[in-house]
């Protein structure tokens, strides 16, 4: 499969103009058969069913037009791009953070689009900060946050470098100077083969025995995971027991999840990390929604290990909760998702 390419929405105005196309002219063709439906043949049809065919242009030609607007807009947005490229000077600068935003595209949809916010610096020291045009596709995947970029700018205007898709970093990249903190792995591990008395669990996607299914009023919660931060250490070891057994629950109403761990490289210690998702339903969350979001969890914090302090617990918090409040829409679907709440301890 080829790799899509990062490009704004606008640009990719150019591939949706074609849809026009292929609708002008399969309305077209809806068309003719249907006259030649009515009038009994295409002789008395090219004769008698004058009416049809200008529905049927007419209908054609407003989706032409429509096509031939969203090229030009497409075509304009890619022609400045190269313009900034070939008159811009090239500077490097760092992704300070990922916006998204829910935005209308007509006929009563809405959908999610992003942005991405870079800090850079001119040539005489000047720091400047530019938000870029929307994207369709999630810049998660393309670019990563403190990460460095290349940028080009020309005057007000900027753009980015042809970016392609992130490789997922090894474990071992991962925690550089670390990486001797990573447990070993034989090629048996990679190879699909068990040591001997050792079986591989392969069903991963396989439902967990120990979960309960259960409605949200016929549970005694106590502790909120708003509360955390507040409570002092006894009340919290309490409250960290609850939670244990809420993650092993599917509810109609919330799910809380396993923590996971959040290594820090300076100093070397940990933050425990709690997702929370609510959301409004009249059936039991299914288990397929549940698995998907810890896989994604799982990523996220794979994804952020062992490349900030605890200085960075903010930024951290920020960046979990972001990722997983956009995946949570994307993976509940219909399902209206209220709140998405994560804690680092």
């Amino acid at each position: 499969m080829k790799d899509l390419s990062f490009i704004t929405a606008r640009e990719e105005k150019l591939k949706d103009a074609f849809f026009y196309l292929w609708f002008a002219i399969g309305w077209m063709l809806l068309t003719v058969i249907v006259a030649v439906i009515m009038a009994g043949g295409l002789k008395a049809c090219i004769s008698g069913s004058a009416e049809v065919f200008v529905i049927g242009g007419g209908g054609a030609g407003l989706c032409l037009l429509a096509g031939a607007v969203t090229w030009l807009q497409g075509k304009l947005a890619l022609r400045e791009r190269r313009q900034i490229v070939v008159n811009g000077c090239t500077v490097t600068g760092i992704v300070t953070d990922v916006e998204s935003e829910i935005v209308w595209t007509g006929r009563g949809r809405k959908t999610q689009r992003y942005r991405v916010v870079v800090d850079y610096h001119l040539s005489h020291g000047e720091k400047k900060t530019w938000r870029s045009p929307r994207y369709k596709l999630n810049p998660y995947d393309y670019v990563g946050v403190q990460q460095e970029c290349k940028l080009y700018v020309w005057g007000e205007k900027c753009c980015l470098a042809d970016v392609p898709p992130r490789q997922k970093p090894t474990l071992e990249k991962i925690m550089g100077k670390y990486a001797f903190l990573a447990r070993p792995m034989s090629e048996a591990a990679f190879s699909g083969e068990a040591p001997s008395g050792i079986e591989i669990k392969r069903e991963k996607s396989k439902r967990d025995p120990l979960l309960r299914q259960v409605c949200a009023k016929d549970l005694a919660r106590k502790y909120r995971i708003e509360d955390f931060k507040t409570l002092d250490k006894e009340s919290l070891e309490k409250a960290k027991t609850e939670w244990s057994g809420l993650s092993l629950k599917e509810t109609d109403r919330f799910l809380c999840f396993r923590t996971r761990i959040l290594r820090q490289a300076k100093p070397i210690g940990h933050f425990e990390v709690f997702l929370e998702v609510r959301f409004i339903s009249k059936r039991i969350c299914s288990f397929s929604t549940r698995y998907a979001m810890e896989q994604d969890f799982d990523e996220c914090i794979k994804e952020l290990n062992f490349r900030y302090s605890e200085t960075d617990y903010e930024f951290l918090k920020e960046q979990i909760q972001t990722r997983m409040e956009a995946l949570a829409k994307e993976h509940f679907g219909r399902i209206p998702v209220t709140e998405v709440l994560v804690e680092l301890l």
